[in-house]
């Protein structure tokens, strides 16, 4: 079944965003009486009934309903500095929903490249990626926020900071990964974080990681450390 988004899903019946509605029965060629899944992007998944074809007024009548909580789950939040082609950023945000990302961060650094974002277009990209992969739910995505502010307000038990700069304390992701805590991981720019900001980065409790033998783009070694952090949490 084809899925769609809803932010609330009203019971037992809704109406379908117009903008879903269009591609439900304009594009995707949907008719009465075919079923579809609602996703809120909450943990709710819910079976529906299209009762009819009017794209402006779609109603639904929920017949099914499935809800899973992520109490249990340890959240992941990666904090990156956006790279200065948005189409990078956007890959990554697909790949992070894909994964399961809990919340993204485009951070502020000294060397970043872009000093400010659309986190619109990032969230249109984030509920595609979301209605493909099925994952049910979607990530939070924040403005762009200094690195400092990131570090003082982010209450993961566990962070971690991955540069390119040498230092003798950096230890492999898989040695010092704790996978039953939240974790926070800060990636930088393509000219990486400065030295201070690595020396503040651990005042405020951050662990260094090496995650390659490679000088890796931003948003690889974002992708990277969510598929790492997914495979080593199962």
């Amino acid at each position: 079944m084809y899925r769609f988004y809803a932010p609330v899903i009203h019971k037992p019946h809704h109406t379908l965003d117009p903008t879903e509605a269009k591609h439900a029965l304009n594009v995707l060629r949907l008719k009465k009486n075919d079923s579809i899944l609602l996703l809120d992007g909450k943990g709710q998944q819910c079976t529906a009934k299209i009762l009819n074809d009017n794209t402006k007024n779609t109603q639904l009548l929920i017949t099914r309903e499935h809800t899973i909580s992520r109490i249990d789950k340890p959240r992941l939040t990666i904090a990156v500095a956006p790279t200065k082609s948005m189409d990078r950023m956007t890959n990554f945000v697909e790949k992070a929903v894909e994964i399961g990302i809990s919340k993204i961060i485009p951070i502020a650094c000294k060397h970043s490249e872009r000093k400010t974002i659309k986190t619109e277009r990032l969230q249109k990209v984030a509920i595609a990626a979301l209605k493909q992969s099925g994952n049910l739910f979607l990530p939070e995505i924040t403005p762009m926020t200094k690195l400092k502010q990131v570090l003082e307000e982010e209450k993961a038990s566990r962070k971690y900071i991955a540069h390119c700069n040498e230092s003798p304390h950096k230890k492999p992701l898989k040695e010092i990964f704790s996978p039953e805590e939240d974790t926070l991981f800060l990636i930088g720019p393509e000219g990486d974080f400065d030295q201070e900001e690595i020396n503040t980065a651990i005042q405020y409790g951050c662990s260094e990681i090496q995650i390659s033998t490679h000088t890796l783009r931003t948003e690889t070694a974002a992708i990277y450390l969510a598929i790492a952090a997914d495979l080593l949490t199962k």
